[in-house]
């Protein structure tokens, strides 16, 4: 079993079909710039490497998001990406366990200390990763924790993030562990209010499917955040997929069509 690929290739299925029925029926538009970009899912790469000076457009539309067509992404979360590694001492862990320091356990005293999970409507933190010890039999030396944080607002994911370094100080004090920590800004969040144009488009081409906009905010990141902090305002729409990342992912043939026809309507009312 694996995956459809759905996301986000459902996205790329319409606009080329797009393109090609505005060429077959000579349908008149704008300037329009289509942009495939790679590597979105482990760190928005893609988009953090394009040079957008070279693009005129002054706003965007991407199709990346799940549910129902007709939904409009108008904000998304700052992303702040936490490692750590935890420092202990080795030592053998039935004759002289007194003589290790056990950086699992300071590990795991730092997890015990930090809120995990939905932290409030506009905010997360997870512990995704943990990997430390080499043998049962030995006081494990090295722990290393890949984590998260993510907020709607930029105070929030200081404060979160600040409570999970205090929260892994803590398991280094009590162990007596060396920490060792990094902080990266994966991307900043972004609001895109509901009179900019491309939110304003967006509701008019739904509509003109006869389908209701839905205007929702966001937990997850995208090509957008980058678009957004480099300039350009962009929203994110729903392309129609459920399930992503799992082998049970699907798309519905009427939401492809639907996504198809959003595509070709943003794509005519550009001009107007």
């Amino acid at each position: 079993e694996c995956i459809l690929g759905g996301d986000d290739k459902v996205a790329v299925a319409a606009i080329i079909e797009v393109l090609n029925v505005i060429k077959e029926r000579n349908i008149p538009t704008g300037d329009i710039y289509i942009i495939f970009t790679i590597s979105e899912e482990i760190g928005i790469l893609g988009a953090k490497c394009i040079n957008l000076d070279l693009i005129r457009a002054k706003y965007g539309f991407a199709f990346d998001s799940d549910g129902d067509i007709g939904t409009i992404v108008n904000r998304a979360p700052y992303q702040n990406s936490i490692y750590a590694h935890f420092k202990g001492k080795a030592a053998h862990a039935g004759i002289e366990p007194e003589k290790g320091i056990n950086s699992i356990k300071a590990a795991s005293i730092a997890i015990s200390n930090m809120k995990i999970g939905r932290i409030d409507k506009e905010s997360t933190c997870n512990v995704g990763k943990i990997e430390g010890g080499i043998a049962r039999n030995i006081v494990a030396e090295n722990t290393k924790l890949e984590m998260e944080a993510r907020s709607l607002k930029l105070s929030g994911l200081d404060k979160i993030t600040g409570e999970m370094i205090n929260a892994l100080k803590k398991g280094a004090k009590m162990t007596g562990a060396v920490l060792n920590y990094e902080i990266i800004r994966e991307y900043d969040g972004f609001e895109v209010t509901e009179d900019a144009i491309p939110v304003q488009i967006a509701k008019k081409a739904i509509r003109k499917l006869k389908l209701r906009p839905k205007i929702i905010s966001s937990g997850g990141g995208s090509d957008v955040n980058i678009f957004n902090s480099k300039g350009k305002i962009a929203v994110n729409l729903s392309a129609g997929m459920e399930n992503v990342h799992t082998n049970k992912e699907f798309v519905k043939v009427e939401q492809l069509e639907k996504l198809s026809g959003l595509v070709l309507e943003i794509c005519k009312f550009v001009i107007k």
